[in-house]
């Protein structure tokens, strides 16, 4: 039989001294054409940060993952502050879809920097309801309704 024996290896575990996170993990919002003006193109939730291990400065905040079109708001979290607003609105260029949106929250701590990717946030897109059209009901000579083809 064969044995090895190595030295022991001293370990530090610290602590990462950020932690970002939003408040929902899925938003929804509609692609209107342009001129049109609806709350369903607008979206908000909070994202907070969670400071730890004596971390106590400001947090940078950036979005990955919007789709074009896509219009986005995200303030840096001062010191002292625990959340901001993430608002996003889409336009009439924002493609239908589903899209994975991540919150990265960056600061230093001491002599180092350090960086912080949020769990997913599922961004759905939908495209406008189309605008429903007039029922076209006929009478004929004898006053019986005459409902015509369907038009494209």
């Amino acid at each position: 039989s064969f044995v090895q024996y190595t030295r022991p290896l001293p370990v530090t575990v610290s602590q990462i001294p950020l932690l970002v996170a939003s408040t929902l993990s899925r938003l929804t919002v509609t692609a209107l054409p342009a001129g049109s003006d609806s709350a369903a193109a607008e979206a908000e939730t909070k994202i907070r940060v969670e400071r730890r291990a004596g971390f106590s400065g400001d947090v940078d905040l950036a979005l990955e993952g919007a789709p074009p079109g896509v219009k986005t708001v995200l303030d840096r979290i001062p010191a002292g502050v625990t959340e901001t607003a993430l608002k996003i609105t889409a336009s009439e260029k924002t493609p239908a879809g589903t899209n994975t949106l991540v919150v990265i929250g960056s600061g230093r701590h001491g002599d180092r920097h350090f960086t912080f990717r949020s769990s997913p946030i599922t961004l759905i897109v939908t495209p406008p309801e189309e605008e429903a059209r007039p029922s076209l009901v006929a009478t004929n000579a004898s006053g019986a309704a005459v409902v015509p083809a369907r038009q494209p």
